[in-house]
């Protein structure tokens, strides 16, 4: 008896499982089109990675200034990090150096200085507004 092939039955298995996998594959396809094609206002995920990097920025930082409508972290080792509205996006810039947008379709930026932290809270273009908070256990200066 010859055991190295395969049987009807398993190739049979294979094939269907490959057809269902494949006939999935447009939903999953459509869906992420659909997410990503949002014209107007902030896309979740864009607005997620920008409180990550806020967060952890805030935490690396060795004091942080705070105007309303900019955040300045100056880290252990002197650079300063600009977090600025300008032209309708958030940017980050690097010792005054830099352009890297963090998030689009902005109409307006506050942050916030609390005891232990930060409120960021940004409308977009289409009227949403995105509220967060996030903490930091050093000291947060408020600049007017």
């Amino acid at each position: 008896m010859n055991t190295k092939g395969f049987t009807l039955l398993e190739s049979l298995l294979a094939l269907s499982i490959t057809i269902v996998i494949v006939s999935l594959l447009p939903l999953f396809i459509q869906l992420l089109h659909n997410d990503f094609q949002k014209k107007e206002g902030l896309h979740m995920f864009e607005w997620e990675i920008f409180l990550q990097q806020a967060q952890m920025e805030l935490r690396g930082s060795q004091k942080v200034t705070v105007s309303t409508n900019d955040l300045l972290f100056i880290g252990k080792e002197g650079e300063r990090i600009m977090y600025e509205k300008k032209n309708g996006k958030l940017r980050r810039r690097v010792n005054g150096a830099g352009h890297e947008v963090l998030l689009q379709h902005v109409d307006t930026i506050r942050f916030i200085p609390i005891e232990q932290g930060i409120i960021i809270k940004v409308v977009d273009t289409t009227k949403h507004v995105y509220k967060r908070v996030i903490t930091h256990m050093g000291t947060v200066e408020m600049i007017r």
